[in-house]
């Protein structure tokens, strides 16, 4: 009886199993199965597909973050060494102009006679020139050629007339036709007619070198051409007008000196 109840069992499950994979079989043999699949795959495909090019294109954004980010900040560096070395340049830069401020009427009158324009290539002519030539040449490596053009530019003329200026004083000097040339009076005018000029150039100096100690490093270095513009400064003319030139600078350089006499 028990071997009975078993064979039907399994001839049971056998016939339950033979229908379930019998209606797999129809359902994948059916052409609604096949489409249903098909569009399945498809759409996971596509899906996939999807995937890929939004992940492609976020790896391609973020490098291209990663890319600015570096590019940003080596210009943010490139830009603070550029500032720190103006700013240390601009400092410099003050400093020179303002070198005559320091002298009294008797020590510049004794500076002027003392130093001798002929000898500027190897010794310091004059307050700032020194330093003044140092800066010239680190601002052509650092910035590039040019860049110390209108800086130069002032000191040069500086230069001419700090010539002109010893030359009068070595002419009162031997021919004492305004007076003595050691008295207080004399030392006074002679500082004022100094003054008056060297002042001029000092400011345009000290707004160059300002600019300068302000740049943040960006952008092209700050030449300063624009304060020569600003102050119409007059440069040095060269060798060619040089005799016209040092001829009326020194006229009206004696005349301010005798108008402080009087």
């Amino acid at each position: 009886m028990l071997t009975v109840k078993r064979r039907t069992s399994a001839l049971y499950a056998h016939s339950v199993n033979t229908h379930w994979w019998g209606q797999f079989g129809a359902q994948v043999a059916s052409p609604e199965w096949a489409a249903n699949a098909l569009q399945t795959l498809v759409g996971a495909g596509a899906a996939f597909g999807v995937a890929i090019v939004v992940l492609r294109k976020q790896l391609d954004h973020d490098r291209g973050l990663a890319r600015k980010q570096r590019q940003e900040d080596l210009a943010l560096a490139v830009a603070q060494r550029h500032a720190e070395a103006a700013a240390i340049l601009g400092r410099r830069a003050i400093s020179s102009a303002q070198a005559l401020d320091y002298f009294d009427d008797s020590a510049l009158v004794q500076c002027v006679r003392t130093r001798d324009i002929y000898e500027w290539i190897t010794d310091d002519v004059m307050p700032g020139l020194e330093d003044a030539r140092g800066l010239h040449t680190e601002i052509s490596l650092v910035f590039g050629e040019g860049m110390a053009s209108p800086f130069w530019k002032v000191w040069t003329l500086r230069l001419h007339q700090w010539g002109i200026f010893r030359g009068a004083l070595l002419r009162l000097d031997r021919t004492q036709e305004m007076g003595p040339t050691n008295s207080p009076n004399f030392e006074h005018a002679f500082f004022n007619a100094v003054d008056k000029r060297m002042v001029k150039t000092s400011a345009i100096l000290t707004d160059i070198g300002t600019s300068w100690v302000r740049w943040d490093g960006t952008g092209d270095f700050p030449a300063g051409g624009e304060f020569l513009r600003q102050r119409n400064f007059e440069a040095w003319p060269g060798r060619r007008e040089r005799e016209a030139w040092t001829e009326t600078e020194r006229s009206m350089f004696l005349r301010d000196i005798q108008e402080g006499l009087t």
